[in-house]
C-alpha cells in the first residue's frame, strides 16, 4: 500500500510537471531606479540655449520586454496573459503564437508605463494566467507566479551631453533624452 501511495503520489507530481511555462528569461525579476545626469545644447536659427534635466527611471532586470514560452511542444497559433497583482489590478495582453520555436511572436512589455503602453507586472508577487489557442480554441491553459523584487538604486558616473536644433529641448528637456542616455550607459551598469 505505501508502494502505491508513493508512486501515485509521483505519478501526480511528475504530471503537474509536464506541461511547464513562463518567460523566456526566468519568472524572477528586479526593479531597479536609475538616476544620472543630461546637459543639453540647444541651437535655433542662431539662437542658443542650454539645460540639464536630473534623470530618474526605473527599470526591469533582467529585460522589460520577454517573451512567453511553453517548454512542451503545443499546437497553437495564440497566446492569451492576464496578469494579477497583488493589490488585484488585472492586465492582460496576448501575442500570437509560433509552435515551432515554442514562443510568443511578440515581446510582452514587462514593464515600461507611457501613454500608449501598460505594464504587465508590478512590484512583489504577479499570478499570471497562460491560454494557449488555435483558431480561438483553447488548446492548454495554466498559470505561473512571477515575483518582482525591489533592487538597489544606481547612479550612471558619466554625464550625458546631447545637442539638439530646437530650442525648448533645452528649456523643457524631454524624457526622451534621459531613455536614451540610460540606454548608452548600459543602464548605469559601468563598463
Amino acid at each position: 500500500m505505501k508502494k502505491f501511495f508513493i508512486a501515485l503520489v509521483f505519478s501526480i507530481l511528475s504530471s503537474a510537471q509536464i506541461f511547464a511555462a513562463g518567460f523566456d528569461s526566468g519568472e524572477n525579476f528586479e526593479a531597479v531606479i536609475l538616476r544620472g545626469t543630461v546637459y543639453m545644447t540647444c541651437e535655433e536659427n542662431g539662437r542658443r540655449d542650454f539645460g540639464y534635466v536630473n534623470c530618474v527611471d526605473e527599470a526591469l532586470e533582467p529585460y522589460n520586454h520577454v517573451k512567453f514560452e511553453s517548454r512542451e511542444l503545443v499546437d497553437a497559433d495564440k497566446v492569451e496573459l492576464t496578469a494579477t497583482w497583488e493589490d488585484g489590478t488585472v492586465r492582460e495582453k496576448s501575442s500570437s503564437f509560433d509552435r515551432e520555436t515554442g514562443k510568443s511572436t511578440d515581446h510582452f512589455n514587462l514593464w515600461l508605463s507611457s501613454l500608449f503602453q501598460r505594464p504587465l507586472l508590478d512590484h512583489g508577487k504577479n499570478v499570471i494566467t497562460f491560454r494557449l489557442l488555435k483558431d480561438d480554441a483553447l488548446v492548454k491553459s495554466g498559470n505561473f507566479d512571477v515575483i518582482v523584487h525591489t533592487g538597489q538604486e544606481r547612479k550612471c558616473s558619466a554625464i550625458g551631453r546631447y545637442w539638439s536644433n530646437n530650442l525648448s529641448d533645452c528649456r523643457f528637456p524631454s524624457q526622451h533624452y534621459c531613455g536614451r542616455y540610460f540606454r548608452e550607459e548600459n543602464y548605469c551598469r559601468g563598463n
